[in-house]
Formats: structure tokens, C-alpha cells, sequence
């Protein structure tokens, strides 16, 4: 699957860590939701869920705390992918990993673009 994390703030990263992991415990028909109070808990217990289930896409948007990216990027042993937005130079420059360099993406033109990477087809993409 692909599950976006709004990674403005810690705030908006631990919400959007528990909206995803809700979403995951729904979907594996887990009888009992548990959220954490932390985003360290939260994250293991996602990166959990991700360890039975290779091959996901991990959206980080507007990150711009080299901290907060640390706390939530997946081990590497995980076999996820992950794209990170952000508009830090100083994150984009101390980054050790592929990067890109985009101009703002609209519309339909984000979805192509996100459809290209990922390999999906516009009609796979659809039924998620």
C-alpha cells in the first residue's frame, strides 16, 4: 500500500503515524487497535505491520527536522520504499540517499509522476 505521513511537525507526524497504523490493524482484521502515546511506539509497532508486508510505499511530506526523520524512517532491512518531500536545503545536503530535485507538482501530473516511480498503473492505483 501507499501511506502518506505529514511530517511537518512532531504533532502532525504522530497523528499521521496513528491514522496509518489504524488503518493497517482495520485492514489485517486485528480485533484490538492499539495506539501508543509515543512516535517511537507507533513506529515500531507500523514498522512491524511493514515487516509482513514487503513492498509498501512510505510518503514522508514536508519534513524538514533531520530528527524527526530519524525517528520514523523504516530499517533498511525492511523492503519498503520510501519518498521523503521536503524544502530544507540543509536536510537535502546532509542526506545520504538518492535524491531528486522537483519543481511543484499539480494535480494529475503528481499522480503520474508518483504512478511512474512506483511501477503501479493507473488502474492499480485506483483500487487502493
Amino acid at each position: 500500500g501507499i501511506f502518506k505521513f505529514n511530517a511537518e511537525s512532531y504533532a502532525s507526524l504522530l497523528a499521521s503515524t496513528r491514522r496509518n497504523l489504524l488503518a493497517v490493524q482495520a485492514k489485517s482484521s486485528i480485533a484490538e487497535t492499539k495506539l501508543y502515546s509515543t512516535l517511537t511506539e507507533n513506529t515500531v509497532a507500523f514498522m512491524n505491520f511493514l515487516r509482513r508486508n514487503p513492498r509498501s510505499l512510505l510518503l514522508f511530506d514536508n519534513i524538514d527536522d533531520s530528527q524527526l526523520l530519524e525517528d520514523c524512517l523504516p530499517d533498511p532491512r525492511i523492503p519498503c520504499h520510501v519518498l521523503i518531500t521536503t524544502r530544507s536545503e540543509e536536510l537535502y545536503r546532509d542526506a545520504d540517499f538518492n535524491q531528486m530535485t522537483l519543481t511543484e507538482l499539480q494535480g494529475e501530473s503528481a499522480v503520474d509522476a508518483l504512478l511512474g516511480w512506483s511501477g503501479k498503473s493507473p488502474t492499480s492505483f485506483q483500487e487502493m
